[in-house]
């Protein structure tokens, strides 16, 4: 059974068992919202992959919390949430010698409340020795998810809005982020890149280093640009440019330039077809934003500092609804590739 036949069947029970108050048009969408009393909760979960394969010490769990804690939040503000709340799940082998991992993950939660991504109000330690595997590096053998509750105030975001000429914006990413780390861990081993010195593809930090670089968190981002002007939101992990097809019920979108691939992402780019490294790397951005076309350099105008912003496409009935077309010449050559 493929992934997508997974998630269609899950998203079948889903369906059948919705709560009233549920919004049906999400379906697909990085988030699920329910009206409770009158008031709009989105509910997000997610966790960090295999890249906590690559953390060996306390403090890279510190990033990985800030990790699990963003792949939630970044899910949630896409539907025009705020996130206020976290519970997480760690799954361990043992609790013999988890104590510093575990005071790391806590300070990494803390971390990512104050970048907004709402505060860890409880969650659950298993200890499935059966489940989880030992590692041969003395860490302590786990697993983190969690999941983030938001409310929705300023308006829900569905995509329903998005119109043919709205800009597309680009916001760059701090690296990979916490996907296509099963694909960079093969990448690692083919390519025999030795982790705790300097990195092929450059960096003043080894290459361990730069690949535990804790995702983005775009909370901030969003409550600067919230509102009738950003019409939908993406948030760039597993499937690379195809999440931002997901927010494009009735639409397609042509991307016309991309920020050029630096660091390991030129390296990714010059080892795999653009194809593959477009659908499983966020290739230097993170979050997109769907703007109004006439409204765009207004919602530039008021990006806080911290985040590179760039608008690299638009809104078109060129091409067929959630799916994305990849015309960078830079990147695509003269045969533009398409992402569904």
């Amino acid at each position: 059974m493929s992934a997508e036949a997974v998630v269609r069947a899950l998203a079948g029970a889903a369906q059948r068992s919705a709560p009233s108050g549920d919004h049906p048009e999400l379906a697909g969408h990085f988030a699920s919202v329910i009206d409770i009393a009158g008031v709009m909760i989105a509910i997000g979960t997610d966790g960090v992959g295999s890249k906590h394969l690559l953390a060996n010490s306390p403090d890279h769990f510190r990033g990985i919390a800030i990790d699990c804690a963003a792949m939630n939040a970044n899910d949630v503000i896409c539907v025009g949430a705020t996130p206020v709340a976290l519970v997480d799940y760690l799954a361990c082998r043992t609790t013999e010698g988890l104590e510093p991992y575990a005071a790391a993950i806590a300070d990494g939660f803390e971390e990512a409340e104050r970048q907004g991504a709402g505060g860890l109000v409880g969650g659950e330690v298993a200890v499935l020795p059966d489940v989880i595997e030992a590692r041969e590096d003395g860490v302590p053998g786990l697993d983190l998810a969690a999941t983030c509750v938001g409310v929705v105030e300023s308006g829900l975001l569905t995509g329903a809005a998005v119109q043919p000429g709205d800009a597309i914006v680009a916001v760059s990413s701090s690296g990979l982020h916490s996907n296509g780390f099963t694909r960079m861990r093969r990448l690692i081993v083919d390519q025999r890149v030795e982790l705790d010195v300097a990195a092929p593809w450059g960096g003043e930090s080894t290459a361990r280093e730069q690949l535990l670089a804790p995702t983005t968190l775009y909370p901030h981002l969003m409550a600067v640009v919230a509102g009738s002007d950003v019409r939908a939101a993406a948030n760039i992990t597993g499937g690379g440019l195809s999440n931002l097809g997901r927010v494009l019920p009735t639409h397609g979108a042509r991307i016309e330039t991309w920020p050029e691939p630096e660091g390991v992402f030129a390296w990714i780019a010059s080892l795999l077809p653009a194809q593959e490294a477009w659908s499983e790397f966020n290739m230097g951005v993170g979050f997109m934003l769907v703007v109004e076309g006439s409204r765009v350099d207004d919602v530039l105008d008021v990006v806080p500092v911290d985040y590179e912003v760039q608008v690299v496409g638009e809104v078109t009935d060129a091409v067929p609804a959630r799916t994305v077309e990849l015309a960078a010449p830079s990147v695509a050559g003269t045969e533009p590739i398409r992402f569904s």
